[in-house]
């Protein structure tokens, strides 16, 4: 008797073991900065793009053959923001969705605080058994608003050298501003308050009475209307002035209210009346006639060239000397002023000669003229009289 048996077979295929994510390609971080001071985000994906790419990968357990990175079909994107789920398509100007691999770039900003929620959705298909597993993954893009301690600049360098002989126009202007990189804060986020350093090394606003028992005699600076400039008036300061700058700074919007300290956002720049070597000589005859009554030299003052009209920014003062006949020659009292004065020749001994001698130096800064027990003196119409 014949008989015959059937056996099932079938090829089982080793099951898969598949892991997957979202891979932030490049440098752009999946969180940006909102800068309540000037509206600007760091980074800012309009710029520059937030790139995400899903991946698989797939590894048979007991298939060395079989681990590799895979392809993933069907890709789609979804966002949900603000409670609202929508899909990215490939046409949104707001993402770059390429469809082939899945690739997502991100191209607007977001709202500050709030965050979005990327999910990617695909799948794998086993090309052994046909079956398909599915992918989800998901990436949160945040946005943190932030305070950003805004820089103050002034377009004035730290330190001001003023030599009034070659700089005949005295007035500089200096202009105040608070920002980041070239954007500025809006004016109704700040108030600029303009500070002079006093004599006991304080600091205190300009046109602070109380540094001058009661009086504004911060004539050297001038500050706008508005606060952002101040015009410095280097002919009427001392030997040196220190400007400094600080800015009352709130985000939202109510300067008035901020009270200044250290970290209060600053800015100084300071102006030194100096004088270069300068160097004198008398012009005119050395020789005088007998009987002649008078001398009339000319004074010369000289930087790296001739100064034209030097009493104008010098005090030329003129001695005569005695003393010539025993050889100890001494100078008197002023006699003259000027670049040509008209000098006796009395003092001048007739057998021996004599000597005249030029001083030079800078006209003294402007004063106000106070009397003996400090009060300002006006003039009749209550302006202030300067005296050197």
């Amino acid at each position: 008797m014949k008989i015959s048996v059937e056996q099932d077979l079938g090829i089982v295929y080793s099951p898969l073991d598949i892991t997957s994510g979202i891979e932030i390609t490049g440098n752009v971080p999946a969180s940006q900065q909102y800068n309540l001071s000037d509206g600007g985000y760091e980074p800012d994906y309009t710029i520059t793009y937030l790139s995400l790419k899903p991946w698989m990968h797939v590894t048979a357990k007991d298939d060395l053959t079989i681990s590799a990175d895979v392809a993933i079909v069907n890709p789609r994107w979804y966002a949900l923001e603000d409670g609202v789920e929508t899909e990215i398509m490939a046409d949104d100007p707001d993402y770059g969705f390429d469809s082939a691999t899945g690739q997502l770039l991100v191209k607007r900003n977001l709202q500050p605080n709030m965050p979005l929620t990327l999910r990617f959705e695909g799948e794998y298909l086993d090309s052994r058994t046909g079956k398909v597993y599915p992918m989800m993954a998901t990436q949160t893009v945040v946005c943190d608003a932030v305070a950003m301690k805004p820089v103050l600049r002034l377009d004035m360098p730290e330190v001001n050298y003023y030599y009034p002989v070659r700089e005949p126009n005295a007035d500089v202007t200096v202009v105040a501003r608070l920002g980041n990189a070239d954007k500025e804060v809006d004016a109704a986020q700040r108030i600029f308050v303009w500070e002079i350093k006093r004599d006991d090394g304080s600091w205190t606003a300009v046109g602070d009475t109380a540094a001058y028992d009661g009086a504004d005699l911060d004539l050297e600076v001038e500050v706008s209307a508005d606060c952002t400039s101040a015009v410095v008036h280097r002919d009427l300061m001392n030997e040196r002035l220190d400007l400094r700058v600080r800015a009352k700074y709130d985000p939202y919007g109510d300067p008035a209210s901020v009270t200044l300290d250290t970290s209060s956002p600053t800015a100084t720049c300071s102006f030194l009346l100096q004088y270069p070597t300068l160097r004198g000589a008398i012009l005119g005859s050395s020789r005088i006639p007998p009987g002649q009554t008078t001398i009339m030299p000319i004074g010369k003052v000289y930087d790296s060239e001739e100064i034209p009209n030097p009493a104008n920014f010098f005090d030329l003062r003129w001695r005569v000397s005695t003393g010539v006949a025993n050889g100890k020659v001494t100078y008197g009292d002023v006699v003259a002023t000027g670049e040509t004065p008209v000098i006796s020749s009395n003092s001048i001994a007739q057998r021996y000669g004599g000597k005249v001698q030029l001083e030079i130096e800078p006209f003294d800064t402007w004063h106000v003229l106070a009397d003996s027990d400090g009060a300002v003196i006006t003039d009749s119409d209550g302006a202030l009289i300067l005296i050197r």
